[in-house]
């Protein structure tokens, strides 16, 4: 004999289910990743898509007659250019409502395809953004 010890049999193959185990931990972690900084940028992406249009939508402004009045927004005409904005970047526009006579706040959504996470069946993701534009008659005015 050369003084080795053999494995008792209820013993074999336990390091291979130990190694099967960590693979698929790995994998996991591997597809919350990728898949968690892939909604990290469609919610980034959604929030610059709302600002953005937020911003058209303030493009719909009414001035009074002789330019003096405080300017206000068309709301009828800044929704649909916000819409049309969002839907022609590729989201989804949520919302597009007025919050006080010069400011517009926009929603939008995108929709995230997960790569790992669709294989334990979850395809897609949801990501959200909102912005608010107010119209101002000069840098540090409140009128």
């Amino acid at each position: 004999m050369t003084g080795r010890r053999l494995r008792p049999d209820g013993e074999r193959g336990a390091v291979a289910i130990f190694a099967v185990v960590i693979v698929m931990a790995l994998f996991l972690a591997i597809g919350l990743v990728v898949d968690g900084g892939g909604q990290i940028r469609a919610m980034q992406r959604a929030n610059a898509m709302a600002a953005e249009a937020a911003r058209t939508a303030a493009q719909a402004v009414i001035i009074d007659g002789n330019g003096a009045g405080h300017p206000t927004i068309d709301f009828a005409r800044a929704c649909t250019a916000a819409t049309s904005y969002v839907t022609a970047a590729g989201g989804q526009p949520t919302d597009c409502r007025r919050v006080d006579d010069t400011t517009v706040q926009v929603d939008t959504a995108i929709t995230y395809d997960n790569v790992f996470l669709s294989l334990i069946g979850q395809p897609t993701s949801q990501a959200t953004g909102s912005a608010q534009v107010r119209l101002a008659r000069g840098v540090g005015t409140e009128q």
